[in-house]
């Protein structure tokens, strides 16, 4: 199972370069009297690992590090599970989704995703023998991993052996990045890395669709809040219509619509006068998500969810106080996509402006 989880977006606005980030480095090394040396003889730094000190946490790049439980006090723990943790950060310098997974056999790992510093239920994300996946970190952000385990694991009881065997508490993480591309930036093939939310891996019309290098992240009409399709509410009461055929992605996660659906963003603009107690009643006889967000358009900023169902309504409250705000507030609708070669006709959806 994979949890997925996505930045904040204060921790977003950090972003400040990207490049293309499709090399790694790697050294080869060998044993000689139990010392590490290049080719050449010159003595090499010992690989990072995992710290029991969060405030001397190594700075580590893609790839499997190793670590151990043994000794380590047990704390706080990760995300309010007492217990022994040990800690790694991350500094990516590209736009990336972060993957962690953690390889123990002899107790069931914990991982947590946290902030640069250290601290106590500081964590973005956790999970319990997952692994996670921390989506959309922006270039030059920091964060640190921990790696764990519960208190009342019975594995973490397990002696030393005294035969030279691996430590039963001895563990690896594995550390990767997949970069997000630029707008306009090739995206194939899908090794390379992921376009970014509100865009699509798309050819060009007339281009050779065997041309990987044609394929570029393109930008949607209406699939993020930045590229929002404008919804004037002039009067009592409107009708929208969603193009099933429109290109469109899975930018947000919403409280209730889950994953994998797609979704038109809509941004609401107040034209008419409201009412005392004004509300907007959304619906429609699709089999479709609905859920709205106010000012910022952060998961934090959602107003109302409504499951995926057929005869779905909407109701946002507080048209007044959103009004007054002066502040940009959104509508999305989920659908799922057609099977392929499947005639969809238009989504139909009513809104309705009500009061007290």
């Amino acid at each position: 199972m994979v949890a997925l989880f996505g930045l904040a977006t204060a921790l977003l606005l950090g972003a400040c370069t990207s490049g293309t980030g499709e090399t790694s480095e790697t050294s080869e090394t060998s044993e000689t009297d139990g010392s590490d040396t290049s080719s050449t003889g010159d003595f090499l730094p010992s690989p990072p690992m995992a710290e029991e000190n969060c405030l001397i946490a190594p700075v580590v790049a893609p790839g499997r590090i190793s670590g151990s439980l043994r000794g380590v006090e047990a704390g706080e723990g990760v995300c309010g599970v007492a217990g022994p943790t040990t800690y790694l950060q991350v500094a990516p310098q590209l736009d990336v989704d972060v993957m962690l997974i953690a390889n123990a056999t002899g107790f069931a790992p914990r991982l947590g995703i946290a902030p640069d510093g250290c601290g106590v239920g500081r964590e973005f994300a956790c999970v319990d023998g997952e692994k996670l996946e921390f989506r959309d970190v922006a270039a030059g952000t920091v964060l640190t991993l921990e790696i764990g385990a519960a208190a009342t694991d019975p594995g973490l009881s397990a002696a030393l052996p005294g035969d030279g065997s691996a430590d039963p508490l001895d563990f690896t993480v594995d550390v990767g990045f997949r970069r997000i591309f630029d707008v306009g930036e090739r995206c194939l093939p899908e090794s390379r890395g992921r376009c970014p939310g509100g865009t699509l891996c798309a050819a060009p019309a007339g281009s050779e669709l065997g041309d990987l290098t044609a394929w570029v992240c393109e930008p949607l009409t209406g699939d993020t809040c930045a590229s929002a399709e404008i919804l004037v509410i002039d009067g009592s009461s409107g009708d929208v219509v969603v193009d099933r055929a429109a290109r469109q992605t899975d930018a947000h996660a919403h409280a209730c619509t889950g994953e994998g659906l797609l979704e038109r963003v809509f941004r609401l603009q107040i034209d008419a006068p409201l009412p005392p107690g004004a509300r907007l009643v959304i619906s429609t006889k699709a089999a479709v998500g609905l859920a709205a967000r106010g000012p910022g358009c952060a998961a934090a900023a959602e107003i109302a969810c409504a499951e995926p169902e057929a005869g779905v309504s909407l109701t946002i409250d507080d048209l007044e106080g959103l009004a007054a705000a002066d502040a940009d507030f959104y509508l999305f609708v989920e659908r799922p996509e057609a099977a392929d070669g499947a005639e969809v006709g238009p989504i139909f959806l009513t809104w309705t402006l009500l009061g007290d």
